[in-house]
């Protein structure tokens, strides 16, 4: 027979429930918001070349070409 005593013992060997889940969705955000980041730096130039064509008279490539020395 179980006495209160190994019962109390039994319920303090539980290991404390830890916080991953928290972390977890953390990291998700991180990774997630360096991946939009990444993704605007690439693309949000594109915006602009339009631009740049018209202010420096420039073909298409030559825009690209004034970009990428600017980058």
């Amino acid at each position: 027979m179980n006495n209160s005593k190994d019962q109390i013992q039994d319920i303090t060997a539980v290991p404390p429930v830890t916080s991953n889940h928290s972390t977890s969705w953390i990291l998700k955000l991180t990774i997630g918001l360096i991946g939009m980041f990444a993704f605007l730096q690439v693309y949000s130039i594109q915006a602009v070349l339009p631009v740049m064509m018209v202010d420096f008279a420039a073909t298409e490539v030559q825009a690209g070409m004034i970009v990428g020395a600017l980058c």
